[in-house]
């Protein structure tokens, strides 16, 4: 036994509880100088003692000899009243249910048995990974981050959420992503998948976005370095386990932000598509490279790393098109994290997309550039935000539309995701950018990587996420034909990348 560790683990009980070393010697029965010298490691309480103090604070014996006072502080956090503990409850009660936001209410009726829009963020990690204080670190965060501890409902108005009872735990696999998420109304819409080093997250876009995705994984990381490494210095975008839950983390930001104002007018469109088979399962592909080289040739192009990402994949798909003969619009639409222009702490989903249309059939990359640059500054533009969030909530606030039962809800779902949505778009490119995670993770994990779901019509998507000074770009596809990975990485080789290339299960 490390008397040191056991001693700052007595100490952690004593602070909690704000007794004096005194006070808590006198309900043991010690000399407040007996409490002093365990607290500095000079000495040990006996076997009697010991079993006193895991009976006086409900903890383990073995939590107690075990030295660990970050899981000690857990531990006596769990065991507070919920409304201490969760400042937010009376507001919302992940207990009993709560209401989609108004992205999330797009997804279920789109989905069946054997589809579903789900997206991965993964970390590849720098050793093998610790499976149990994995399993742990997970159960740390079911207090900490309750609107991911759901399963979907569905009612006579509206899908809901339902906290789940059972204890979320890590499964094996995961080496093809995005696989569907079972909407069964009992299991959770995430899933934590590990496989060889790579620590995987899947889940199904109602829950969250890629923002609050990454969140989750650095912090399921950031509590597992915690557990086996030690403390953390500066959490930056990953969460404190023990920290309270704050109500701008389970805030519905349309809702809050949406104003009775202008909305936008949606146009319908009827946008190129790949022609291809399609395969049994999703191909993905991998392409690492160096964050800093990448953002100095977009530098040189006088634009952002995502407009040049954006314009380099678009004439790919140019390509791809003059291949198939189609005429149809290119049309790649963008996903725009609305928290930099609104400013939400939201752990639930608050993007939104914008398209970028080229019509032309031969454009140099300069030409490329330009055209997404100008289409990109009108879609993020603050005026055009507003107006896209007004025109969402709009809908959802029809009262006609919000008492119409949920049968009619689902079949007028499906034909605007499938007019405004899944025809009126060729692809979707989504760039999480630099993670800001805690620099301690730089020791242990190599790099992340984020996939986004191929859309069931467009055949193909493309994603990005940055840490380390690693930029990784993941395709996956579920077309027989890579050309459109090949060029990308043609073009990119061509303007002097260095470029390391992984697929489902190997180097490519």
């Amino acid at each position: 036994m490390d008397a040191e560790k056991i001693g700052k683990v007595i100490l952690e009980l004593r602070k909690h509880n704000k007794w004096t070393q005194l006070q808590f010697a006198e309900k043991l029965n010690v000399s407040d100088k007996a409490v002093s010298k365990w607290e500095l490691g000079a000495s040990i309480p006996d076997i009697q003692q010991l079993e006193s103090i895991t009976k006086m604070f409900n903890i383990s014996y073995d939590l107690l000899l075990s030295g660990d006072v970050d899981r000690v502080k857990l531990q006596l956090v769990q065991q507070e009243p919920a409304v201490q503990k969760l400042t937010t409850r009376e507001k919302f009660n992940p207990t009993e249910w709560y209401s989609l936001d108004n992205a999330a209410k797009v997804y279920p009726p789109q989905s069946s048995s054997d589809w579903n829009m789900v997206f991965r963020i993964a970390a590849v990690m720098k050793d093998p990974i610790d499976k149990d204080i994995l399993n742990q670190a997970l159960l740390d965060m079911v207090d900490r981050m309750p609107t991911f501890m759901v399963t979907i409902k569905k009612g006579f108005f509206w899908y809901y959420f339902e906290r789940v009872e059972k204890n979320p735990k890590v499964l094996d696999g995961g080496k093809y992503p995005c696989r569907s998420i079972n909407l069964d109304g009992k299991n959770y819409l995430f899933r934590v998948l590990v496989e060889n080093n790579r620590i995987a997250c899947d889940f199904f876009h109602s829950l969250t976005d890629g923002t609050g995705g990454t969140i989750f994984l650095t912090t399921l990381i950031t509590r597992y370095y915690e557990l086996k490494y030690g403390s953390i210095k500066d959490y930056k975008c990953a969460l404190n386990v023990l920290d309270k839950v704050k109500e701008e983390e389970i805030q519905d930001s349309f809702d809050h932000y949406a104003t009775k104002g202008n909305c936008i007018k949606r146009e319908i469109k009827h946008a190129y598509h790949i022609k291809d088979k399609y395969t049994k399962e999703s191909v993905v592909t991998h392409v690492v490279m160096d964050a800093n080289e990448l953002k100095a040739l977009a530098k040189k192009f006088n634009c952002t790393v995502t407009v040049f990402l954006t314009a380099v994949y678009s004439m790919a798909f140019l390509r791809r098109r003059a291949f198939d003969r189609d005429t149809k619009p290119y049309i790649i639409q963008i996903p725009i994290n609305l928290r930099k222009r609104f400013p939400s702490e939201t752990l639930r989903n608050f993007a939104y997309f914008t398209g970028i249309e080229i019509n032309e059939m031969e454009l140099s990359l300069e030409e490329t550039i330009k055209t997404v640059k100008e289409q990109l500054e009108k879609g993020t533009d603050m005026d055009y935000l507003q107006k896209s969030i007004n025109a969402n909530m709009r809908d959802e606030r029809n009262l006609f539309i919000r008492m119409a039962p949920i049968f009619l809800k689902d079949i007028a779902l499906k034909i605007v995701s499938g007019t405004l949505g899944e025809e009126g778009f060729t692809t979707v490119f989504s760039n999480v950018g630099n993670l800001n995670a805690p620099d301690e993770l730089k020791s242990i994990v190599d790099r992340f990587e984020f996939v986004l779901k191929d859309d069931r019509s467009g055949g193909i998507s493309m994603s990005g996420i940055t840490f380390n000074n690693k930029c990784v770009i993941s395709f996956i596809r579920s077309v027989e034909r890579s050309s459109i990975e090949r060029d990308f990485v043609r073009e990119l080789t061509s303007l002097g990348l260095n470029i390391y290339v992984e697929g489902n299960g190997g180097v490519q």
